[in-house]
């Protein structure tokens, strides 16, 4: 049976509208901190993906290569975004945009510095699964006893002081991937690789590091995961069916989850889902269009 991906799956749980929005390619005019970090995350996620797969083939490449992939899948990213008609919401996100390069250049150094699978033999990156939604791991890698483990890189940009550290982990191994992908490659452990790196512009001292763990996965937890993410598949393809936001339920208060207020918040509370009113900060970009799980 076909399932969703983790995004997709993490987004209707938390709101059927959003998903519904995003899927019919609702997005904001502006693009905002939360957007410009999850490009930055990308551009770095990209250049591990060319590394992971280099040394799966025997080869090693130099750093300044991997730091010219990445600051390239930032160009064309946010060039992407642009082309659509989209642009910064505000001077402090220019500001931080405008550091975004230099950011990158110093989380790709980092990672390369420190090499946080040299222990590990790896097997697998970016490995899609066609039947999950085109789901994509990042990192897939033996253990010196044989067992794999799959491991998810994240990157947070400002603050990370010690004390926050276990909250943010906490997040990541409470979320619909940790599962998914164990799951799906019939393992039973899940790491993170975080990267916390201090935009330019901060005067808080804010050491750049890099922070692995792991938390274990039983077969329990994969059995029940992967019932509840099938009996969501049927919901969420009739979601897609519905011709109008307005007769797919909301979210509404309180309208944001763990990264902050909801993209949507304007489109639902603001403007109440009226078009006209909804073009004044929302644009429309064709998507392909596929009501079933292997689109997500």
């Amino acid at each position: 049976m076909q399932i969703y991906s983790p995004s997709s799956r993490e987004e209707f749980s938390f709101c059927p509208r959003s998903f519904w929005l995003r899927k019919n390619g609702v997005i904001p005019q502006r693009i905002g901190y939360p957007e410009l970090c999850g490009m930055g995350g990308n551009a770095i996620g990209k250049a591990m993906e060319v590394w992971n797969l280099a040394v799966m083939a025997g080869a090693q490449p130099t750093v300044e290569e991997l730091i010219k992939e990445g600051v390239e899948t930032l160009g064309v990213g946010y060039s992407t975004e642009a082309g659509h008609g989209r642009s910064i919401g505000s001077a402090k996100d220019q500001e931080f945009l405008d550091s975004l390069p230099a950011l990158v250049e110093q989380g790709i150094r980092l990672l390369y510095r420190v090499n946080p699978l040299k222990q590990y033999a790896i097997i697998g990156a970016e490995v899609a699964f066609p039947h999950a939604g085109n789901a994509r791991l990042d990192v897939l890698v033996k253990q010196p006893d044989g067992r794999g483990i799959v491991f998810d890189y994240k990157v947070k940009f400002g603050e990370m002081e010690e004390k926050w550290l276990d909250r943010e982990f906490e997040k990541h191994f409470s979320g619909e991937q940790r599962l998914t992908y164990t799951t799906l490659t019939n393992t039973d452990m899940f790491g993170i690789i975080l990267v916390v790196l201090k935009p330019r512009k901060d005067r808080r001292q804010i050491d750049p590091k890099v922070v692995v763990r792991t938390s274990p996965v039983t077969n329990q937890e994969k059995q029940v995961w992967l019932r509840d993410a099938q009996l969501l598949t049927p919901l969420m393809d009739h979601t897609l069916l519905i011709q109008s936001p307005a007769l797919v339920p909301a979210k509404t208060f309180p309208h944001a989850n763990q990264y902050g207020d909801c993209r949507y918040m304007d489109a639902c509370l603001r403007y109440a889902l009226d078009p006209e009113m909804m073009a004044l900060d929302y644009i429309t970009v064709e998507r392909k269009q596929d009501d079933t799980a292997k689109s997500c």
